[in-house]
C-alpha cells in the first residue's frame, strides 16, 4: 500500500530536532528531561516507520515483476543522494577547521561508525557527539532491506517482533556486565525497539490494518515502561504520536503540522541536526535567551542555504532514480 507523502510527518521532524536542541543547548529549567533522548527516539520511529513502508512497497512490486536488484539499487541510489553530500561536507568543514571530535576520529566518522566509537571510548566528543544517530540509521538502512526482501514473507512481523524485544534485552545486558551507559544506548542493536516499532506501524499499514486505536494503548503502555526502560517508553511514545498523526493525515485536527514554516522546518530537518553543535560552539558570551533566539536564527539560516543551495539542487537527481509504478511493472 502506497500511502504517499505524509507532510505533517515532516512536521514531526522539526518537532524532534527542535527538543534535540533544547539538551544540545543547555536551555534552563530543561537539562533534566532528556529531550534529546526524546527527539532521537522520534526520528527512530520514523525512519524505521517511512524506510518500512518504502521497502514493503518494493517487494510488492518485485512480486509483480520488478528486479530485486533494480529496487536495492534505486534505494540504496536514493538514501544516498539525501544523506552523503551534505554529511561528508560537514566532516570536511569539521575536519579542516579541526573542530573537537571531528579529526581524531575522522575514519569512524567517514564509515558512518561514530557510535562504535563512542562505545569504546565511554564519553561523548565535543561538536560531534550527535553523528552517532546517523551512524545508527546507516547501519540500519544497510541491513534492513536485505533483511525485507531475502527473507520469507512469513517471517516478517516475527522479525520486527524479535527486533523490538532483542533491543532493551540488549540494554540491560550491557549495562549489567559493564555499566557502560554509551554502548547501551547508542549502538545499533540497542536502538532496534524504537526502530522496530516504526517498522510494524509501517507493516501495519501496509497490511490494511486499522491501527486508528493503537495509540492510546501505546501511550499507556509507556507509562510503567518508563520506570523499567526509558529508552523503550520513548520508542512508545514516539510510535503513538506517528501513528496518531499518520492516521489523522489531511483532517483539521493536525491541520497546524501542515503550516508552510513548520514543514519546512521538517524539510530541512537534517540539517539543522548537522549543523546545530557548530553554531553551539560560537557562542559563549551572550545572555541566555538572547543567545537562543541567536542559535536559532544561525542554525536556520545555515541550514537554510544548505538546503536551497547544496542539498535541494543534488536531490533532483533523484528524478533519474524513481520508484516504478506497480502497473509499468506489470506491464513489463
Amino acid at each position: 500500500m502506497d500511502r504517499g507523502h505524509i507532510r505533517e510527518l515532516d512536521s514531526l521532524r522539526a518537532v524532534a530536532v527542535g527538543l534535540v536542541f533544547v539538551q544540545h543547548w543547555n536551555v534552563a529549567g530543561l537539562e533534566h528531561l532528556y529531550t534529546g533522548g526524546w527527539g532521537v527516539r522520534f526520528f527512530f520511529v520514523l525512519s524505521g516507520f517511512l524506510i518500512t513502508g518504502i521497502l514493503l512497497n518494493s517487494r510488492e512490486r518485485i512480486t509483480r515483476g520488478s528486479k530485486l536488484s533494480y529496487e536495492l539499487k534505486t534505494f540504496y541510489i536514493r538514501r544516498t543522494l539525501r544523506i552523503f553530500p551534505v554529511y561528508y561536507l560537514v566532516l570536511a568543514f569539521a575536519a579542516v577547521a579541526a573542530l573537537p571530535g571531528f579529526r581524531q576520529n575522522l575514519p569512524w566518522h567517514v564509515l558512518y561508525g561514530s557510535n562504535i566509537r563512542y562505545s569504546l571510548d565511554g564519553h561523548w566528543p565535543q561538536t560531534a557527539s550527535h553523528l552517532w544517530s546517523l551512524a545508527v540509521e546507516e547501519q540500519f538502512y544497510l541491513l534492513w532491506p536485505a533483511m525485507i526482501f531475502l527473507l520469507p514473507r512469513r517471517v516478517t512481523l516475527p522479525m520486527i517482533v524479535a527486533l523490538i524485544t532483542f533491543a532493551p534485552i540488549f540494554r540491560h545486558a550491557m549495562r549489567l556486565s559493564s555499566g557502560h551507559h554509551i554502548a547501551a544506548m547508542t549502538l545499533m542493536p540497542g536502538c532496534l525497539d524504537a526502530l522496530g516499532i516504526g517498522a510494524l506501524l509501517a507493516y501495519a499499514r501496509h497490511h490494511k490494518m486499522d491501527t486508528s486505536r493503537w495509540s492510546l494503548p501505546l501511550l499507556a503502555a509507556s507509562v510503567p515502561i518508563f520506570w523499567i526502560d526509558l529508552e523503550f517508553g520513548l520508542a512508545l511514545v514516539g510510535a503513538a504520536v506517528v501513528n496518531a498523526v499518520s492516521n489523522a493525515s489531511g483532517s483539521s485536527s493536525v491541520s497546524f503540522l501542515r503550516l508552510k514554516p513548520i514543514c519546512y522546518l521538517g524539510t530541512i530537518s537534517y540539517g539543522l541536526y548537522l549543523y546545530h553543535p557548530f553554531v553551539y560552539q560560537l557562542l559563549v558570551s551572550y545572555h541566555m535567551y538572547a543567545k537562543l533566539f541567536v542559535y536559532m536564527v544561525l542554525t536556520i539560516g545555515l541550514a537554510t542555504l544548505s538546503w536551497e543551495g547544496f542539498e535541494k539542487p543534488i536531490l533532483r537527481l533523484k528524478d533519474r532514480f524513481a520508484y516504478k509504478a506497480p502497473s509499468v511493472v506489470a506491464a513489463e
